[in-house]
């Protein structure tokens, strides 16, 4: 009788298709002895019940992480300040920071319903656009915030002498506004805060002293300090009556250019811009 408890200690147990060896169980046919627990069934084959089970995840003495049934939840977590990984085909897809909780995802977020913001919306670093900003395509590059508020309106608030033959920029300007604060009204600068297409206006008025006909008035467009383009106008002046001409430019333009407007005036004589009820306009702003 000892010698047959001895043979069954010192070989394996089979009962019900319960293999028992000093390092592995095996439930079911044809259970590998090299797993631990190896579990071989049809529909469910493991149950965990009780008030809040879980089942905990340890390398070596420290955990990891932890599956449990918790009150109306279902809880898949990490622990010390470890990342939660997802993979699919062996490939990482998603992975949470285990100390920022921030989320990475390694393909396309595909949200069919939407996706609902509490918070503010960020781009690569965690830059956070200012208020109105739109977060812009950059084509195969990182998007990046784009302030599309952009537009100034400036006058000259006195009279200005120009020569004859001259170009005479549109400086020392007040500003009625300049969202995005791009132009210099000391001189006369605009520079471009990002590609797209602008509209610029300028408004002229002139006090004449005589009559003077026929005058050449050209104004003037410099991109990056190289003449652009112009508009040519013939008028008439009139003493003691204003005379002007509004201009349109509409151009693409590139982050990082700066453009300026400059008057040029043929009449033989000196003529005054008039600053009377800030006639003198330079304004502009981003259409797309």
């Amino acid at each position: 009788m000892k010698r047959l408890i001895l043979f069954l200690f010192a070989s394996q147990t089979v009962l019900a298709q319960v293999t028992t060896l000093p390092s592995s169980i095996g439930i079911g046919a044809n259970t590998l002895s090299s797993i631990p627990l190896h579990i071989n069934a049809t529909g469910e084959i493991a149950r965990f019940q009780g008030v809040s089970p879980y089942v905990s995840f340890y390398n070596n003495s420290l955990i990891n992480g932890y599956i449990q049934a918790i009150n109306n939840t279902f809880e898949l977590g990490s622990k010390n300040s470890y990342n939660l990984n997802f993979f699919t085909g062996d490939a990482l897809r998603m992975s949470i920071n285990g100390t920022t909780g921030m989320v990475t995802f390694s393909q396309k977020l595909i949200a069919q319903n939407g996706i609902k913001l509490t918070g503010p919306l960020q781009a690569e670093g965690e830059s956070v656009g200012a208020e109105g900003m739109i977060l812009v395509s950059k084509g195969n590059n990182t998007p990046a915030w784009e302030e599309r508020r952009i537009a100034f309106s400036a006058y000259l608030p006195t009279n200005k002498t120009i020569g004859t033959s001259l170009e005479y920029p549109f400086d020392n300007l007040s500003e009625r506004f300049d969202y995005g604060n791009n132009f210099n009204p000391v001189t006369g600068d605009f520079t471009v805060p990002s590609d797209g297409l602008y509209n610029f206006i300028v408004n002229t008025m002139f006090n004449a002293s005589s009559d003077y006909t026929n005058v050449p008035i050209k104004i003037r467009l410099y991109r990056n300090d190289s003449f652009h383009m112009q508009y040519e106008y013939t008028i008439n002046f009139k003493n003691t009556e204003g005379t002007g001409t509004s201009s349109t430019f509409i151009l693409k333009c590139n982050e990082g250019d700066v453009l300026n407007f400059r008057i040029l005036q043929s009449s033989g004589v000196s003529q005054v811009l008039s600053g009377y009820w800030s006639t003198i306009t330079v304004a502009g702003y981003k259409v797309f």
